[in-house]
């Protein structure tokens, strides 16, 4: 009986680890920084800014999260126009990856992620009158992420 006690907690401890690695394995290919162009959309306004967008993305806590700092600076003055941190990690709870997205102007959000395929995922969030979701693809070695407003 100890025997088998022992067994079943390195188990349930061990589970969470190996789900948590999944993000490693999973989001590994987004290492590293990343540089392009980019642009955002006031809600109200409908004004877009364009900017370029540098993004510093690395792995944190035992590789079990992905850290993500993004600042997109205008072209000409080279002045931070837009600001974004993500948290990338493993939902224990609900067995599936999230993000935990900042920007300056909106605050945080909590995200569903659902990944389609090694180098392309999706995520996204409610927002009143619909929803945004974002298209994140790097299956050919140029990482390019399309954000979209579905009513």
């Amino acid at each position: 009986m100890e025997r088998l006690t022992l067994t079943l907690l390195a188990l349930l401890i061990g589970l969470p680890l190996l789900q948590a690695q999944n993000v490693e394995a999973d989001f590994g290919w987004m290492n590293g920084l990343w540089k392009g162009s980019g642009w955002v959309m006031d809600p109200q306004t409908r004004e877009t800014t364009e900017f370029l967008q540098f993004e510093d993305i690395e792995f944190g806590a035992g590789n079990t999260v992905v850290i993500i700092q993004g600042t997109g600076k205008d072209v000409e003055t080279k002045e931070v126009v837009f600001s974004a941190a993500g948290l990338l990690f493993w939902d224990r709870e609900v067995k599936s990856c999230k993000i935990h997205a900042f920007t300056q102007r909106d605050g945080g959000v909590i995200a569903d992620i659902d990944l389609k395929e090694p180098g392309f995922f999706t995520w996204g969030f409610d927002v009143p009158g619909g929803r945004v979701e974002y298209d994140v693809d790097a299956r050919n070695g140029t990482r390019v992420e399309q954000g979209f407003f579905k009513p």
